[in-house]
């Protein structure tokens, strides 16, 4: 099961605090064994959109932490990734608020891919 980066990390607008944003594929399994390993599930966000089944969050020893989202439908996720990045909104994501970047997520996940 591939895990994807995403976030700022992956559109080049991180910094020395930036967390580390990943997503894959949801199965009952798969989000069992991150509890396991410390993983704390964070429901389904809200800013995420219905395709996302549960956010889970991971606090590291040196401060920072890993969001590694589990899709419905991770490959949908990657379209809609893949949009943003290999288009000149790629560009306008790098150096756009985070505010601006959560609305332009929202307006991909109402479009039908």
């Amino acid at each position: 099961m591939p895990i994807y980066l995403t976030g700022s990390r992956r559109f080049g607008s991180a910094n020395e605090h930036s967390d580390f944003d990943l997503f894959t594929q949801h199965s009952p399994e798969l989000k069992a064994d991150l509890i396991s390993h410390g993983f704390e599930d964070l429901g389904n966000g809200g800013h995420c959109g219905p395709n996302l089944a549960s956010m889970m969050r991971k606090k590291l020893p040196n401060g920072r932490q890993v969001d590694l989202g589990l899709y419905h439908n991770s490959r949908r996720k990657l379209r809609e990734q893949r949009i943003l990045e290999f288009t000149p909104i790629r560009l306008f994501m790098r150096h756009a608020p985070k505010e601006t970047r959560i609305k332009l997520w929202g307006i991909l996940q109402r479009q039908r891919l």
